[in-house]
């Protein structure tokens, strides 16, 4: 390798030894100019990922498991991460949603409502006759609970929900246990999601509460039970 002689103030040119010139190169190199301009870390490792990529997909045919080239099974395995990340982003929504449908299952009575049950029917046929079919079927329910807590069958709690009265009554009306279900579904959605009600849901929570006003319990709560369920109210 030839250098170009260097001047250094009035002595003539000299031709560097080769630890000379390669300390004069590294001393060069050492200027901010040329420090700036070297790639950085993050420029470094996008470089690398990418060329990564790349090398994936332009891998020749037949050098990955099962006869599957490598770019081929790459796609294969991306896809299949992508699926199970889209699955666990629908069981997370889907969590949530059934959080918040159990929040909103609230309760049947608010403070204060000691309606009895003959008052309740007949807040259920005022609603019923002004076409308002879901505040109907929510009287209807509260009716059902109203009359099955008179009757000793389910205990009445502060702060009881609609399904912790199907899940009483259906001890008591094991054939009825689809139609509670049911009633308190359609309870929840008219009461706390403010979903409209079709008459004929209306008609099925009445015929509901006609039906049980008229049947003997299979269960019925004993002096003690029903004591011990007043006093953890």
């Amino acid at each position: 390798m030839k250098y170009l002689p260097v001047l250094h103030g009035d002595t003539p040119p000299l031709d560097p030894s080769g630890d000379e010139a390669q300390q004069w190169v590294l001393e060069e190199l050492a200027k901010q100019d040329y420090q700036a301009a070297k790639p950085t870390l993050w420029d470094r490792i996008s470089k690398a990922f990418l060329d990564w990529l790349d090398s994936l997909f332009s891998a020749p045919e037949g050098t990955g498991p099962f006869g599957l080239s490598v770019s081929w099974l790459t796609i294969v395995l991306l896809v299949l991460l992508l699926v199970g990340i889209l699955f666990l982003i629908f069981r997370f929504v889907g969590s949530a949603a059934k959080s918040s449908l159990a929040q909103a299952d609230a309760v049947v009575f608010l403070d204060g409502d000691e309606r009895s049950v003959r008052e309740l029917r007949a807040a259920a046929k005022a609603a019923t006759d002004r076409g308002d079919f879901a505040l109907a079927a929510s009287e209807q329910f509260r009716a059902i609970a109203r009359s099955l807590g008179d009757r000793t069958v389910i205990v009445l709690r502060p702060g009881s929900t609609a399904h912790h009265v199907e899940f009483q009554a259906a001890k008591a009306f094991p054939s009825d246990a689809r139609a509670l279900a049911t009633a308190a579904s359609v309870f929840d959605r008219a009461r706390y999601f403010d979903k409209p009600v079709t008459e004929p849901e209306w008609r099925a929570v009445a015929e509901l509460d006609t039906r049980l006003e008229s049947l003997a319990p299979s269960e019925k709560l004993s002096m003690d039970e029903l004591a011990a369920q007043v006093t953890r109210a």
